[in-house]
């Protein structure tokens, strides 16, 4: 991922494209997608934890072009391990199944979801703060692209995927309060199965600290992820959008 150009600044990075063609190879959507379609830059709503911003590069594999005005989305944990929509689910015990719609919703929170569109450079950019781990997995955030149509339907997903932090980030965040303090150990990325199948499947974030010692200090990671945006993904089909967790 170094020829990413990573800039200091978010209007600087909105026109940031990649110098990289690579493909990202699926991994699974796991229980706890929404189709909120919350069209948001902030997904925090509040929730505590180390200022993080992402920015996304969307490219073509088949032509290494940025793609324009696809729809992705992303969604995490919280500090403590914690979805929203599944807040009364205990973070410190592994969950029953991996499939969408496979554990029940406990909420209508929405904190640490949201999606937008991909600019004429292939990027889209979300503040939010660094993600705590459940049991059974290391440090994670799921991400998908969608292909809109002519009337905004949202129910062609291409890529199913998940973000992964480099482990010395993961580490020093673990140490920090708000973080620390688990009853369970945090999963390295090679003690994750689904990590290991893919050997990260390229989506290793590239993050670094901006803006150190300042009060717009935060965590900046970037990627690039090359899609194939006609594919039809088998993570997440049309049918997976009438489940009730849904």
């Amino acid at each position: 991922m170094e020829d990413f150009i990573k800039a200091a600044h978010s209007n600087d990075l909105e026109k940031t494209q990649a110098t990289l063609c690579v493909f990202s190879p699926e991994q699974i959507a796991g229980p706890y997608f929404r189709n909120d379609r919350l069209e948001r830059y902030d997904i925090t709503e509040g929730a505590d934890g180390v200022p993080m911003e992402l920015v996304l590069n969307i490219v073509n594999f088949n032509t290494c072009e940025p793609v324009e005005g696809l729809l992705v989305d992303i969604w995490h944990c919280n500090a403590q391990g914690l979805y929203s929509g599944w807040s009364e689910v205990d973070p410190d015990q592994e969950a029953p199944s991996g499939e969408i719609g496979s554990i029940p919703r406990t909420d209508e929170d929405s904190y640490l979801r949201g999606c937008g569109l991909t600019n004429e450079y292939g990027n889209c950019s979300f503040l939010s703060v660094f993600p705590g781990f459940y049991a059974g997995r290391s440090v994670h955030i799921h991400v998908t692209v969608r292909k809109l149509d002519e009337q905004h339907n949202d129910r062609h997903v291409a890529y199913v995927g998940q973000l992964y932090v480099p482990e010395l980030i993961s580490s020093q965040i673990n140490e920090l309060p708000g973080y620390a303090g688990r009853k369970i150990a945090r999963l390295r990325n090679e003690q994750d199965e689904i990590y290991s199948e893919m050997h990260g499947a390229g989506t290793l974030l590239n993050m670094d600290w901006v803006n150190r010692g300042t009060a717009q200090e935060r965590l900046l990671g970037t990627v690039v992820i090359g899609v194939d945006p006609d594919a039809f993904s088998t993570y997440i089909t049309p049918e997976d959008f009438d489940k009730d967790t849904v």
